[in-house]
């Protein structure tokens, strides 16, 4: 039973987390976001409206979709408020009427939500395809690292949650390359070279002679997913002293 009563609890600070984004996600379409709505003390005000009494009731409820987030926002600004032509009131009361729901480009989905604001851990870069877990920060979200990342073994058990790469998802994200080649000319442009053909953007690169007559290159590069990661390693191993290319930590 205690089990069961940790589960529950977890369940509903998981779709708290996620109603407070969806919530986040839809007032940053105009110009606002629930830290700011919420010291104005106006999401206090509309919770009668939703027939709820707590403001955590109302991020469980959008989290469960039992609320819209844009019935929420309408309820925020309703148009009738204001009569000044021009205010903040108007201009959020139009784009409501243009409120659509494009596709989400979140490559993250929780709980089969993909609109929901994720973070990625620093410690470990997860790639789209790597193994991933998600857990829940207080004040933070949702932080998703990979399965084999060093910062899991330090985190709390009950505040994990399983997140997946979405298929539609197609954002690139920046690792780290780090490559061991022996020290002659030429070799940084070559490896850079190689990158750029296979549709690496190379945002840093940094070189590092050693005193064994090696060089240690790293390369902060933006990369689709993990099998092109494994292409441009496979590519770069390919070049002649080459030592070794290893994904590495910023």
């Amino acid at each position: 039973s205690k089990i069961r009563a940790l589960l529950k609890i977890e369940e509903r600070e998981t779709g708290r987390v996620i109603g407070r984004e969806l919530l986040e996600k839809e007032l940053r379409k105009h110009g606002t976001g629930v830290d700011r709505i919420q010291s104005s003390g106006k999401l206090k005000e509309i919770l009668p409206q939703f027939q709820l009494g707590e403001l955590q009731e109302l991020f469980l409820a959008l989290g469960y979709g039992k609320i819209e987030s844009a019935d929420v926002v309408q309820a925020l600004f309703p148009k009738e408020d204001s009569e000044e032509e021009g205010s903040i009131t108007d201009q959020i009361g139009g784009f409501l009427k243009k409120i659509s729901s494009p596709p989400s480009s979140s490559p993250i989905q929780v709980g089969g939500i993909n609109d929901v604001m994720v973070r990625f851990g620093k410690c470990c870069d997860p790639l789209p395809g790597d193994s991933i877990l998600g857990f829940i920060t207080r004040g933070r979200g949702i932080t998703v690292h990979r399965s084999d990342c060093f910062m899991i073994l330090e985190m709390d058990n009950e505040r994990k949650i399983d997140v997946e790469w979405t298929k539609s998802g197609n954002t690139s994200r920046v690792v780290r390359i780090r490559i061991v080649t022996k020290d002659k000319p030429g070799m940084l442009a070559e490896v850079s070279k190689t990158i750029t053909q296979l549709g690496g953007n190379i945002s840093q690169a940094k070189i590092e002679i050693t005193k064994d007559e090696t060089a240690i290159l790293l390369f902060d590069v933006s990369i689709k997913d993990v099998s092109h990661l494994q292409t441009m390693k496979k590519s770069i191993e390919s070049l002649k002293g080459i030592i070794c290319v290893e994904r590495a930590k910023k």
